[in-house]
């Protein structure tokens, strides 16, 4: 039998596990932000992802302590991207199935608004880094030390940007 497609990508699931783990228990969102979070209109939270993404592990464990501080207001599902490709594709990123995807979804299912893949500063970041060849190679590391230091106040930022313009 041939390996599952996932194999070559293992290491990344060990170590993202670890980012996740980490974040679940560092991060909490400010007092300011759960105000916004437990106020906001009730709404969806889908989000496309996979397990090996980087920038999920970094993101999809404050979303979903997001959600969660919101007392209802978010439901939060997940999917794959790489099972969901044609979903993946109406929410692609400058044509890139760039993940993590978060579309939010009123009442009616209709999506009301999107993020991702990574907050915008970090998308400046990775594109300058993988634009120069002297730091194509190694931009994932530039951009995980740059969330470590951010403590995914960059994030919260736009989220609550996003809550406030989807309740307007």
């Amino acid at each position: 039998l041939d390996d599952p497609p996932f194999v070559d990508k293992f290491q990344y699931y060990i170590l993202n596990q670890q980012r996740s783990k980490r974040l679940l228990k560092t991060y909490a969102p400010s007092a300011e932000f759960l105000q916004v979070l437990r106020n906001a209109s009730p709404q969806r939270w889908l989000i496309i992802t996979e397990f090996w993404c980087g920038d999920s592990a970094q993101n999809i464990p404050p979303l979903h302590l997001m959600a969660s501080a919101s007392e209802g207001r978010i439901q939060l599902r997940l999917l794959f991207r790489d099972t969901h490709t044609e979903l993946m594709d109406v929410f692609a990123t400058e044509g890139a199935r760039s993940i993590p995807k978060l579309a939010v979804l009123n009442e009616h299912l209709r999506v009301i608004n999107t993020w991702g893949p990574r907050p915008a500063e970090a998308q400046v970041l990775v594109k300058s880094l993988r634009a120069d060849p002297a730091t194509r190679d190694f931009y994932a590391d530039h951009l995980h030390l740059w969330y470590a230091g951010d403590k995914c106040k960059s994030l919260e930022k736009e989220i609550d940007m996003l809550l406030t313009s989807v309740s307007q």
